[in-house]
């Protein structure tokens, strides 16, 4: 098992493009090769991504940016979450990789789920080789799949939202299976509607962010 580190921008025109595809093919969206690509021209850095191979199959993908010194994760203000994707031993290749590059001094990543193969191999082989590594963990990550998920709702929460809904009355539900252009340019134009709007943080006000919830729509 080996591992190397190849820039985001050449992935897309080598092999590598599909054996990542097929790495998460069962992944979350945030964690595919499109939205790491489409995170990246908002991340502002060089992306690079670490592949971990065992022969020619790629067991694992770690997307990440050199800022200065430091390493960091691949995301931008639109990335519910971030983790590693792969098998247990790509971590060990992914590290190896990692460690034979010279151009870096700090590994920083946050938002890691409490869970994540990264946040549990990875400080262990770093420390053993006398390497900082800063982890930022999270809970969970403010994502979930749509099918069924009124029930993963708490009570309270339900609770406050019917509550809402009887103060402002004649309110209907609509559920869009397949959102067109014209759906999504009308949940644009309510997130304005907001404080977001006046504060100019809504999605609408960042043609760069609107392009990734566009390509992110046509995508997934």
């Amino acid at each position: 098992m080996h591992g190397n580190l190849v820039e985001l921008s050449r992935v897309r025109h080598l092999p590598d493009w599909n054996s990542w595809r097929q790495l998460t093919a069962d992944a979350p969206p945030f964690l595919t090769p499109e939205f790491f690509t489409l995170a990246s021209r908002l991340a502002g850095d060089s992306a690079v991504v670490v592949e971990a191979w065992d022969d020619e199959r790629m067991v694992g993908a770690l997307p990440i940016v050199r800022s200065g010194d430091r390493l960091t994760a691949l995301s931008c203000d639109y990335t519910p979450g971030y983790d590693y994707w792969g098998t247990a031993d790509g971590v060990d290749a992914v590290w190896h990789a990692l460690r034979g590059d010279p151009s870096w001094h700090q590994l920083v990543f946050k938002r890691l789920p409490l869970e994540s193969l990264l946040a549990s191999r990875l400080p262990t082989l770093a420390n053993a080789d006398g390497c900082p590594v800063v982890l930022r963990l999270d809970s969970r990550h403010p994502y979930f799949a749509l099918p069924g998920f009124e029930a993963a709702l708490s009570p309270k929460f339900l609770s406050n939202l019917q509550r809402c809904a009887r103060k402002a009355g004649g309110i209907e539900l609509e559920r869009i299976a397949v959102p067109d252009r014209a759906a999504f340019d009308e949940a644009l134009a309510i997130e304005a509607m907001a404080w977001k709007g006046v504060a100019h943080t809504d999605i609408a006000s960042d043609p760069r962010a609107a392009h990734l919830y566009r390509a992110l729509m046509v995508l997934f």
